[in-house]
């Protein structure tokens, strides 16, 4: 085992079906949680804000291929946009709609704050004795969901411990 693995840190794993979060001490496992909040999740959220807001029905893939392009954890300094075929769910013809980045941080917001207040939750279980070596060993981001433009930016703002990607 290497000595980074026995560092102690908050490993976030944000994955297709589920969030997991576990604190690691010197000796192992301090504390873990697992959430449905996770790729998933954001996937349908981008579908629902679409078909709530342009009256846009997309698939999985669609919203998933959003997610990459357009997704962020926070709002960003450029716009970005993407035209976006599929279904107009009132009158079931096709159509095509500009999507921005905003629409996508809206979309992602609840299920991002979801994942956040997890992370802030397991904070609060890190023993005296390991918050220093915690705070110094930061937060692991890992899973597909990870890959979020400015998760970690987001964490680091909520936390104030530093975030390393994998």
């Amino acid at each position: 085992m290497s000595e980074a693995s026995l560092e102690p840190r908050i490993n976030l794993n944000i994955g297709k079906n589920e969030t997991k979060i576990i604190v690691m001490g010197f000796a192992g496992v301090v504390f873990s949680q697992i959430i449905q909040a996770a790729g998933n999740e954001m996937d349908e959220a981008i579908a629902k804000h679409l078909r709530v807001k342009h009256h846009l029905l997309i698939g999985k893939r669609t919203s998933e291929a959003l997610k990459i392009e357009l997704g962020s954890a926070t709002p960003l300094d450029r716009q970005l946009t993407a035209q976006v075929r599929g279904q107009d769910s009132i009158t079931h013809e096709l159509k095509m709609v500009s999507v921005t980045d905003e629409d996508i941080y809206e979309a992602l917001a609840d299920v991002v704050n979801t994942i956040i207040n997890a992370v802030l939750a397991a904070v609060k279980h890190i023993p005296a004795e390991f918050s220093d070596a915690i705070m110094g060993g930061g937060i692991v981001l890992q899973g597909g969901g990870g890959q979020l433009r400015n998760m970690d930016q987001r964490l680091l703002n909520a936390t104030g411990m530093i975030v390393k990607r994998t």
